[in-house]
């Protein structure tokens, strides 16, 4: 009995399948898919039958074409009926759009053809021939209950796979809650309240608002501390002392203000340097503008008996420092400004001379005592009209001290990420008959170990510091002329050039690798004194010096064999605690990039009337590679168990008043020493 009931389940289930009938439910009526006789006549023809009480119903089209029918609702009103009076005032309620399943997500231009989305209706046959595929079609929620998805497919000639289960007995054929495929579809929001409602729910992140809150000073009656800002005297009125910053774009905007005990660099550039006015007015070019007409509060509480809106009287010394300029090449080598040097434009070159290019300001405090001295050091260039000049700006603090001069450590004792690497050369040095190892070291990072990088016309003429952990690519280019190429020697001359911008050192003498003397610390502290923690810096082939000039020919000059690239590796391992690790530089190798041509191209014959430069291009990396060997759990030896007793554990047993119980002692003996011996073995 039950093997024939199942049976005719089974026959069921096929018949409803092989027949393709779609019931209505709301009917009882059915219709089976062998009425369309020609539904098989066209290649791309697709018939679709929707087994919802769906909103949209798809026809039968030809050429991937649909035409949608959107169902008319009615509504009708019987006679006889009462109705509520309306208010005079009603809230429009806004139902929610329905979201069909058979959706077209490419479909995104209106009234016309979107390329390669095959299921645009829009699209004709002429327009789908210029088609290289079809995007990628929103998936569909497909189980394999069913006993077959929403629509039936006689023909395929997409790029979608018909896959048939055939597994189990018994399928889904009608699925009376298909809701828990979508998500529930919420209604716009129309009011402050559900937008709050739906706000606290979700808490979303708070982003901040921005407060921009000029400082102004309020006579303080405590000291500088880290972090205040510093104020300058300007005609008895207190502002911030400020330097100049960018906001949107590279170009100066606006100010910052210093704050103490707070170092801090930036950078910005100027434009509109046309003509004299331009050059010589321009405050932003001048350096008296950064040391002139202004003096710094050093101790902003002395100020409270003075201040009332503005200084009632002069700043005293002993509240006010003055800024000493210093005119600097590169930063350094720096001396005593003497006279004004403000913009000249010159006419005859059409430079403007005298430009700030960079400003630092070396701040010397001593902790709660405040400012006692302020200098400006100041770097000056000659800046072409119509070019863009980039001035960088930066402030450092100094505590005043008897000791030595302070040296910024790159870590202590491992190196820390983002500091630059020191690297200095050997000497020899000779104490007491004693001959000695050290390493020199300059005090100014950016002459550690560096790579070339462009400045801002493109040219190799700054050094970008190697900072530890951070991997860096840089390009710059060479200038060369047709004097560079008239002899072998003017090539070698042109090639050690080029391997100093590279290495940083001159290049000239090291024939070997073990003369290359340039020694990296292995810590962010090794100390110069103990040469014995710094590794060497091993180079992979030493460039080949340049013998000939190279072919030249009518129209070219040509130096051969140019290195033109160097990548630097730095490998480093973490040692140390698992909790804080530190980082140790354990080997430095530098690699030269295989020598090329470097050739210049004329524009005369033999470059006889040739003076232009041309530029040929330097490549710099370095790569950071860990190498830290992962820890390994030990555990220690158990250690060995030695049980003994004390030599007189047996004495009262052999006592003369214990005799008489000799015999009951021994039991009591052999009784415990065969407890121990179960126990300890």
């Amino acid at each position: 009995m039950h093997v024939s009931v199942l049976w005719v389940l089974v026959a069921c289930v096929c018949i409803c399948t092989y027949a393709d009938t779609v019931c209505n439910v709301t009917n009882d009526t059915c219709s089976s898919g062998w009425d369309n006789d020609n539904s098989t006549s066209d290649e791309n023809v697709t018939q679709s039958y929707s087994t919802e009480n769906a909103t949209e119903v798809t026809s039968v089209t030809s050429e991937n074409e649909a035409t949608s029918v959107k169902p008319e609702t009615v509504s009708t009103v019987q006679e006889g009926t009462t109705t509520e009076p309306v208010p005079t005032t009603s809230e429009i309620v806004v139902e929610a759009r329905p979201i069909s399943t058979e959706i077209c997500t490419c479909d995104l231009t209106l009234y016309s053809c979107d390329i390669n989305c095959c299921c645009d209706v829009e699209c004709s046959e002429s327009d789908r021939l210029v088609f290289s595929g079809c995007h990628k079609r929103t998936p569909s929620n497909v189980d394999s209950r069913y006993c077959y998805q929403t629509h039936f497919v006689y023909h395929n000639n997409t790029e979608l796979k018909i896959v048939h289960d055939a597994g189990g007995l018994l399928c889904i054929e009608q699925d009376n809650l298909s809701t828990r495929h979508t998500y529930y579809n919420r209604k716009v929001v129309t009011s402050l309240q559900e937008f709050e409602k739906l706000y606290k729910r979700q808490r979303p992140f708070p982003w901040p608002m921005l407060n921009i809150a000029y400082p102004v000073f309020d006579a303080p009656a405590k000291p500088y501390q880290a972090g205040d800002v510093m104020w300058a005297i300007v005609n008895r009125k207190v502002v911030p002392l400020g330097l100049p910053i960018k906001i949107s774009g590279v170009l100066c905007q606006t100010s910052t203000p210093v704050k103490y005990l707070s170092d801090w660099h930036g950078s910005c550039s100027r434009v509109g340097i046309t003509n004299a006015e331009s050059c010589e007015n321009n405050p932003g070019l001048r350096i008296s503008t950064f040391y002139k007409g202004f003096t710094v509060l050093a101790v902003p509480q002395l100020a409270n008996e003075t201040f009332n809106g503005y200084l009632k009287e002069e700043c005293p010394p002993d509240v006010c420092v003055t800024v000493s300029p210093k005119l600097c090449t590169e930063l350094s080598d720096c001396f005593e400004v003497q006279d004004d040097l403000d913009p000249v434009y010159s006419t005859a070159s059409g430079h403007c001379m005298n430009v700030l290019k960079h400003l630092h300001y070396v701040v010397q405090h001593n902790g709660t005592n405040g400012v006692l001295k302020i200098s400006a050091h100041v770097v000056l260039v000659n800046v072409s009209a119509h070019s863009q000049l980039m001035q960088t700006f930066s402030v450092a603090f100094h505590w005043v001290s008897d000791g030595a001069k302070p040296f910024h450590r790159s870590g202590n004792p491992g190196y820390i990420v983002g500091m630059p690497v020191m690297s200095g050369r050997k000497v020899v040095q000779l104490e007491e008959e004693v001959t000695r190892e050290a390493i020199e070291l300059n005090d100014d990072p950016r002459h550690w170990l560096s790579i070339a990088s462009a400045a801002e016309d493109g040219s190799c003429a700054s050094k970008q510091a190697v900072t530890f952990g951070e991997d860096r690519y840089a390009s710059c280019s060479v200038p060369v002329y047709p004097s560079n190429f008239t002899s072998p020697s003017a090539c070698s001359a042109m090639h050690h050039y080029v391997l100093q911008l590279l290495t940083g050192i001159a290049m000239e003498n090291v024939t070997t690798a073990k003369k290359f003397n340039l020694y990296v610390a292995t810590f962010g502290d090794s100390r110069v004194e103990d040469a014995g923690d710094w590794v060497h810096v091993m180079l992979e082939a030493v460039p080949s010096p340049i013998l000939s000039a190279g072919g030249h020919t009518d129209w070219t000059l040509v130096c051969q064999s140019m290195v033109t690239g160097l990548q630097m590796y730095v490998m480093f391992a973490h040692v140390g605690s698992l909790a804080l690790p530190q980082a140790k530089i354990l080997g430095v190798v530098f690699r030269f990039a295989p020598p090329r041509d470097i050739a210049y191209m004329c524009s005369t014959l033999q470059c006889a009337h040739d003076s232009e430069e041309q530029h040929f291009e330097l490549i710099s990396s370095v790569s950071f590679i860990d190498v830290t060997k992962p820890a390994v759990t030990e555990f220690a030896e158990p250690p060995v168990y030695e049980v003994k007793l004390v030599h007189d554990f047996f004495y009262p047993f052999f006592s003369s008043a214990f005799l008489p119980q000799l015999n009951h002692m021994v039991v009591v003996t052999v009784v415990i020493c065969a407890y121990v011996s179960q126990h300890l073995y």
